[in-house]
């Protein structure tokens, strides 16, 4: 069947690493393979199958991706001849490449009508079709972030042709943050990961240029910072009225009542925490005892929004007020309409927090990236900008000369035509082109209509044909130069669309899956035949507020509420980005080492008012026009490797308890002071029989110094010792590493490396030989037991030399190794190699939660995260 379809170009060496491997990896029945996008896994995808030599069903999450497969199929293995009799996009009718969505598996199994390609599966026997045909293999892309009711009939499906059909998995967007059930639930599905193809070694092998994200900040349009400020008034004005009303003095005084149940505060440390801060706002007195029993500091967080919005559910949900008056509470903010889904919202809802993110100050904000890269590039410029909706009904605004009030494809596209910018706009109901533009399509027979638009000099047109037909006429415009910056839907044009000439995107596309951010910042970072030097910007937006203001006196304290955090941006916007950053990895700023992650973006520092953020944005327009400085920075981080490990960073100053520490410092006291006695001796016997007092003196003073040299010198190097704990984390990590991998939790491959970094800074805990997913895994568990003791169900604390427990060396037991006792059993074993006795405790229980509560205040980790991350982490130490 497959025989004689060959790819019909050359494999990069990646893919033929893993074609290579295949035959072992499918010893199993399975292949999961993460590949970066622009990595080729499709073409990778087609060989495996053709490999395999049966019929296939290909399933994609989008009718784009699907068709995909389809032109990818006949343009690299089949050609158009023999396309009908091979290929099929139904699953009616089965053929050798049969390549359908998720919602066509999930109409075909539920035997329904697939609303959105209108095919009728009513009739269709989907497993006895599948049999009757030998479909022998079933490829994945993407199979995650699926809905549930598509992941369960994917599911359904797999299990019913167990043992009868092989999977081949692809993916660039593993659910590496998923929890244990999700990641279960996901390698049921597509098997473990078998290989990974890294951005940085794709660099390297010129499949994909080098790149760079930038961030663009903006404010909310006067209009829109006027819907959120009421908003905020409303919660003043209710929060004010809870407080008058007595309520939290008499929750208060029940609390007090119940200070010594321990269960109760343990369960609910947070929750009381967070009333115990607003009671001390509102003026009452609140007892330091509780509070030093409930967390590792003397004071409570300083309140802000935040903290009084979990205190109003914690008093709602609570029983430290009676039923009634529960209820009068609550009512209290819904007259106010601050309850959502029936919790508090205090500050803005999400409603609100939708239309920060898609504020309408983001055209600014596209208008100066738009100005700032044509400055630089000229007419060698193709951007990209994404968005989610068209507003076809807003065309009028084009050359109106009114303002927009919301992010969409016309408002965009008026945007940067007003800059004096050759656009375009592309979606599958509008296409608007430069009048000149039109004439060329006109030109070349497929224009079907056109409606210029007056005094603008562009016109919306018809193109005849299906959105293919569209999008190749418009792409090859853009691509020839016609048009310097095109507008897209991302439903159209954010994945599963190729056009290697974009060198700079906006992503001004705010509704959607971490996946699908991803796969439209891949529609970036292409290499270009006709571009070899081509570097790309990738642009992020992000609203932040400017300081909520109450002229009022007597709304001056509360309104200090909502702008506590002065120093760091505090936007909903910034946050979901920084979650995002976390995955896409580029040069920092200022090492170059490629990072993961939003810190590499190291010009976003204080101030963070107007002024700073003016200078934040004028720097980080100013960076992009360093397109070579990145490629240098690209050049440099991949000729040093080409594999990005996870690594967890330890500060030096993390003051891990040293092995042994105390037993090692007695015996160098010990050894360092007996010369210096032994010296007195000898004095004292020349004294005493009449020596030469001149000679013993000199020889003891001799004596004394070589003494108090090494007294000096064990002390030092004990302290160095102490304030480099790589030992005692290696011996930690080690024993982490061991017990997950004695229990199949990684790789029996692995292997950990621990080192001190060049600068001396920091302590590095790398795993090596591990799939991403392993080194989450390990890294996590880590990064648990090198933090404050939060609420692990099992704590590790040395026992002293009569059976005490020292609390200073206590540890958190990793959630993945607290899971079952044997797991802590195992790993406190382990630990006992090299801190000595050492007991686990299981802290679900009264005399549990009491010790857990004196780890949290003694451990030598809290007091260095206290010292350390005060500003940083100062939420997570009253957790």
């Amino acid at each position: 069947m497959f025989e004689n379809m060959h790819f019909n170009g050359q494999f990069r060496s990646y893919q033929q690493h893993i074609l290579d491997g295949a035959d072992k990896y499918l010893k199993d029945g399975r292949i999961h393979i993460v590949a970066a996008p622009g990595s080729g896994k499709t073409v990778l995808g087609l060989e495996l199958i053709c490999r395999l030599n049966a019929p296939c069903i290909i399933l994609s999450p989008t009718t784009t991706i699907r068709n995909q497969w389809c032109d990818r199929f006949i343009q690299h293995f089949l050609g158009e001849d023999d396309a009908k009799e091979c290929v099929s996009c139904d699953l009616n009718e089965i053929k050798p490449i049969t390549s359908v969505t998720y919602q066509a598996l999930h109409a075909a199994m539920k035997r329904t009508k697939d609303d959105e390609e209108g095919t009728d599966y009513t009739a269709l026997d989907l497993i006895k079709e599948v049999e009757r045909c030998k479909v022998g293999v079933i490829c994945l892309d993407e199979a995650h972030h699926l809905q549930n009711e598509w992941q369960k009939a994917l599911e359904k499906f797999l299990s019913a042709l167990k043992g009868k059909v092989k999977t081949i998995a692809l993916t660039a967007t593993p659910p590496y943050d998923a929890d244990a059930n999700e990641w279960k639930r996901y390698t049921a599905v597509c098997g473990e990961i078998d290989e990974e193809i890294f951005v940085p070694e794709l660099v390297k092998q010129k499949t994909l240029c080098p790149h760079q994200d930038y961030i663009y900040f903006n404010y909310p349009t006067k209009e829109e910072a006027g819907v959120f400020d009421g908003y905020r008034r409303r919660a003043l004005s209710a929060v004010g009225e809870l407080i008058g009303c007595g309520a939290l003095e008499r929750a208060y005084d029940k609390l007090l009542s119940r200070s010594t149940d321990y269960d109760y505060l343990y369960e609910n440390a947070g929750g009381i925490i967070s009333l115990l801060s607003a009671c001390s706002y509102a003026g009452i007195s609140v007892d330091k005892s509780l509070v030093r029993s409930l967390a590792a500091v003397k004071r409570l967080p300083a309140p802000d929004m935040e903290w009084l919005e979990r205190a109003v559910n914690f008093l709602i949900e609570g029983d430290l007020l009676e039923e009634d008056e529960r209820n009068n509470c609550l009512d209290i903010f819904k007259r106010a309409g601050l309850v959502e889904r029936g919790e508090v919202r205090l500050d803005l809802n999400k409603k609100l927090k939708s239309k920060l993110v898609s504020s309408a100050g983001k055209l600014k904000s596209i208008a100066d990236i738009a100005a700032g890269e044509y400055k630089n590039m000229g007419k060698n410029l193709r951007l990209l900008v994404l968005t989610d909706y068209i507003k076809k009904e807003s065309l009028s605004l084009i050359g109106s000369g009114n303002s927009a009030d919301s992010v969409s494809l016309v408002s965009v596209y008026e945007t940067v035509r007003k800059a004096g910018i050759k656009v375009g706009a592309l979606s599958g109901s509008l296409v608007i082109l430069p009048d000149d533009c039109a004439d060329i399509l006109r030109k070349q027979g497929i224009l079907a209509g056109v409606s210029p638009i007056e005094g603008a000099g562009c016109s919306v047109c018809e193109i005849g044909g299906d959105n293919r037909v569209k999008v190749r006429a418009v792409s090859r415009l853009f691509e020839e130069g016609h048009i310097n910056v095109l507008i897209g839907t991302k439903s159209l044009l954010g994945e599963g669309w190729d056009a290697p000439c974009i060198n700079s995107l906006v992503l001004a596309s705010f509704v959607g899956s971490f996946m699908l951010s991803n796969q439209m910042r891949g529609r970036a970072i292409r290499t270009d035949a006709n571009q070899p030097d081509k570097v790309a910007n990738i642009w992020h937006l992000a609203t932040i507020e400017r300081p909520f203001v109450v002229a009022e006196k007597t709304g001056e304290k509360l309104s200090a509420l909502f702008n506590q955090n002065k120093n760091k941006l505090d936007s909903c916007d910034y946050q979901t980005l920084a979650r995002r950053f976390e995955c896409f990895v580029a040069p920092n700023y200022e090492t170059g080492e490629v990072e993961g992650g939003i810190d590499r973006v190291t010009i976003i520092k204080q101030p963070f008012d107007e002024k700073g953020i003016a200078a934040i944005n004028a720097q980080m327009i100013a960076r992009s026009r360093q397109r070579e400085a990145v490629r240098e920075a690209w050049e440099r981080a991949v000729d040093r490797s080409v594999r990005l490990n996870e690594i967890s960073k330890v500060p030096k100053d993390n003051k891990i308890p040293p092995v042994e520490f105390v037993n090692i410092g007695l015996a160098a006291l010990l050894i360092s002071i007996l010369p210096v006695c032994i010296s007195q001796i000898a004095i004292n016997i020349f004294e005493l029989y009449g020596g030469v007092r001149t000679l013993a003196t000199v020889i003891a003073a001799i004596v004394a110094a070589v003494s108090l040299g090494v007294l000096c010198d064990l002390i030092i190097n004990k302290i160095l010792s102490f304030l480099s704990p790589v030992r005692s984390i290696r011996t930690m990590a080690g024993c982490v590493l061991e017990v997950m991998q004695e229990n199949g939790m990684v790789s029996a491959d692995a292997r950990a490396k621990v080192e001190a970094d060049e600068h001396g800074m920091y302590v590095r805990v790398e795993l090596l030989n591990a799939s991403v997913h392993d080194q989450n895994v390990f890294h996590s568990a880590i990064k648990q037991m090198l933090s404050p003791i939060e609420n692990p169900r099992y704590i590790i604390i040395p026992r002293g030399m009569f059976g005490s427990f020292k609390y200073r060396g206590a540890l958190a037991c990793p959630d993945c190794l607290g899971a079952k006792s044997q797991y802590a059993q195992c790993l406190a074993k382990k630990l006992k190699r090299s801190m000595g006795g050492v007991q686990v405790v299981y802290t679900r229980t009264q005399n549990g939660r009491k010790l857990i509560l004196q780890c949290r205040k003694r451990s030598y980790i809290t007091y260095n995260d206290k010292v350390l991350y005060q500003r940083k982490k100062a939420i997570s130490r009253w957790e």
